[in-house]
C-alpha cells in the first residue's frame, strides 16, 4: 500500500481492565478531524482524518498508525476486539485503475481488516457491498466470508445472506438474515 503504514513487531499486550474509574485526567492528546474511537484490545483506536492511530491506554503513545484519509462509512472491532474491520471510500490518492474501480457507479469502497495488536493489515479488497461482519476468527463481507487467520476466502453463498447488519454478532456467530414486522 502506498500509504504510510507503521506496525509493530510483536502484537502489544491488553492492558489490565480497572476495576474503578480515576478521576484525574489521565493524558490528553490532540488529534484532528476524528470520525471514530473504537476499543481495541490494547487500547482506544481513532479513525481521523489523518488515517487510523492506535493508542498505547496508559500514556497516549502511538502503537501502530495507518496515515490515509479513508472516508469510513462503517469501522467496529471483533467481540474480543483482537480485529478492526472498516469500510472505506477508497481514497483518491491510491490513483486505482483497474476496470472495476473505473466502471463503478457509485464510489467504489475498500474493505480493511487490521489486527488491532500489531496494525497489520489481514485483509484489504474491493467491497462489493451488503453486509459487513466480524467473529473472533471470520470475516464475512457481503456473501463472502474470509479467514482472518490467513485472510483467504472460506466460502461464498449468495443464497444463504439476506441482511444489511454491520458489527460483530458474536465470537463465532454471523446474522445471515434480518427482516421488519
Amino acid at each position: 500500500t502506498p500509504c504510510p503504514h507503521n506496525t509493530s513487531a510483536a502484537p502489544h499486550k491488553p492492558p489490565s481492565i480497572p476495576t474503578t474509574s480515576d478521576t484525574k485526567t489521565g493524558w490528553v492528546k490532540e488529534m484532528v478531524g476524528v470520525d471514530h474511537i473504537i476499543a481495541g484490545s490494547t487500547g482506544p483506536i481513532v479513525i481521523s482524518s489523518e488515517g487510523i492511530t492506535a493508542l498505547e491506554p496508559t500514556h497516549g503513545s502511538t502503537l501502530w498508525e495507518y496515515g490515509t484519509n479513508l472516508h469510513t462509512s462503517f469501522a467496529f472491532t471483533s467481540p474480543n476486539r483482537d480485529y478492526l474491520a472498516l469500510r472505506a471510500r477508497i481514497p483518491d490518492e491510491l490513483g486505482i485503475n483497474s476496470d472495476e474501480y473505473l466502471s463503478a457507479s457509485d464510489p467504489p469502497e475498500t474493505t480493511l481488516v487490521f489486527d488491532t495488536r500489531t496494525g497489520a493489515p489481514v485483509i484489504r479488497h474491493m467491497s462489493r457491498g451488503g453486509t459487513l461482519q466480524l467473529t473472533d476468527s471470520t470475516l464475512l463481507d457481503g456473501e463472502t466470508a474470509y479467514s482472518l487467520k490467513a485472510g483467504r476466502k472460506l466460502w461464498s453463498n449468495s443464497d444463504a445472506i439476506d441482511t444489511t447488519f454491520m458489527g460483530a454478532a458474536g465470537h463465532s456467530t454471523f446474522i445471515v438474515s434480518t427482516f421488519e414486522l
